[in-house]
Formats: structure tokens, sequence, C-alpha cells
């Protein structure tokens, strides 16, 4: 007798949502961690994070990695988060932070949102995952800025991250499946501890690993790596 595969709706299914925010941010140091730096009198990064992923994601658990003065960043969140701090900081990069998130992921539907983005709703509401691995693509005329990573796309696949490439990847992922297992292999490989999330990417593509490109069409992220680009988020959200 044939089984048929019931898939579970986008909106039912369930998310471990993983934000790496343990950077020190060297530009932005004397701010403070980049999670806590204000967008409005009353609101921070971290904050309008985590207000619209509770607004777009039905079920799912969220799981935050700080390091640099990360007991400041656990005690201006809700205790409803899972709070790891990745002592580290100084001397690995973001894929060790990912690695210690996915530890205490419990599901196989691995979305991840760097720590130091500014966005509005309008941006993740279009960041629909299903079956296969994703990366968010900002729109042409998109807030990315120029210095930050871009990629190469070919046969609705992309095929390599860099600089000085376009289109600007957003800095937020969904990996599932197979593409989940190389990057658990890889982030759980303390060789690989220095790794930039990208390289990460490109290695994972090296190895069989696909992802689609989901370009948004409307909304805007910035990626905070200066204060001007403080100073521009403020006016997006």
């Amino acid at each position: 007798m044939a089984q048929h595969l019931i898939k579970t709706p986008p909106d039912l299914k369930k998310y471990s949502i993983i934000i790496p925010a343990a950077g020190i941010g060297t530009r932005m140091r004397s701010y403070g961690p980049k999670p806590l730096l204000k967008l409005t009198s009353t609101l921070d990064i971290i904050t309008n994070q985590l207000n619209i992923i509770n607004n777009v994601f039905t079920n799912k658990e969220i799981i935050l990695v700080a390091g640099f003065e990360a007991v400041k960043v656990f005690n201006r969140t809700d205790n409803y988060i899972i709070k790891i701090e990745n002592e580290r900081y100084e001397t690995t990069n973001v894929v060790r932070s990912l690695g210690m998130g996915l530890r205490a992921a419990t599901t196989d539907n691995v979305v991840i949102i760097h720590g130091d983005l500014v966005f509005n709703q309008a941006f993740l509401n279009q960041c629909v995952f299903g079956e296969h691995s994703t990366m968010v693509i900002d729109r042409p005329d998109g807030c990315m800025s120029d210095e930050e990573v871009g990629c190469t796309i070919f046969n609705s696949k992309i095929e390599h991250f860099c600089y000085n490439l376009k289109p600007k990847w957003t800095q937020v992922a969904f990996f599932t499946k197979k593409e989940l297992k190389l990057l658990q292999n890889i982030a759980w490989n303390k060789e690989k501890e220095r790794l930039f999330h990208f390289e990460a990417l490109n290695e994972i593509i090296n190895r069989g690993g696909k992802f689609q490109p989901l370009q948004i069409t409307t909304g805007n992220v910035v990626d905070v790596d200066s204060s001007k680009d403080l100073i521009f988020s403020r006016t997006i959200i």
C-alpha cells in the first residue's frame, strides 16, 4: 500500500532560530555590545529583532549566543530565550557561536539571523522557508552596503559567497537536511571555529550542499558595522 507524505505547513513547522551575537564589533566597541545599541530611546537592536521574530514565527525556539559583555545582553532579554555564552569570543569567530547554538537546537529546521542586523517586519515577513536550505538575498536597490558579502547565482542555486559580489546576502539563512548536517560537521570541528559564516557556506557548497536564493522584494535590512550604519538603521524600522 502506497504511503503519502504529508508536508507540514510553514506556519506549523517548528524552527530553531539561532542569533549569533558574540563579536566585539571593533568599530563599535566603545558603544557596548552591538545587540544593545539603541534604535530609539526605548528600543535596541536585539529587542527589535525579537519583537519581529515573535510576530512572524508562530512555532519556534530562540537561541541567543552572546560573548562580548554577554551578561548585559542576557539581562536585557526575556527568559524564554535559550541563552548561551561564547566565552572564547575574542579568539574565535562566528562559526563557533553557530556550533554552540546548534548544540542547543532541538529541530532540523534552523534559521540563523545575525545579531547585528536591523530589519523591519516587511523584510522578515518574506522569509518563508520550505523544504530546501535557503539564503535570503537583498533586493538590488536594498540597504546592505557594498562592503558586505555577496554571492553568485546560477540555475537558481548559489554558487559562491565573497566580498565585492552582488547580489548581497542579508546574513539570514535557513538550514535543513543535508546542508544542516554539513553545517553541524563544520561548526563542531574545533579547527574550523575561526571561520566566518560565509566561509562555512562556501565549504558546504564545495561538499555538495545546495542553497536556494530567496530574494526579497520589499522591506529593509542593515548590518550595523559603524556609527553611520546605526544612524541609517534608525530610519528603516
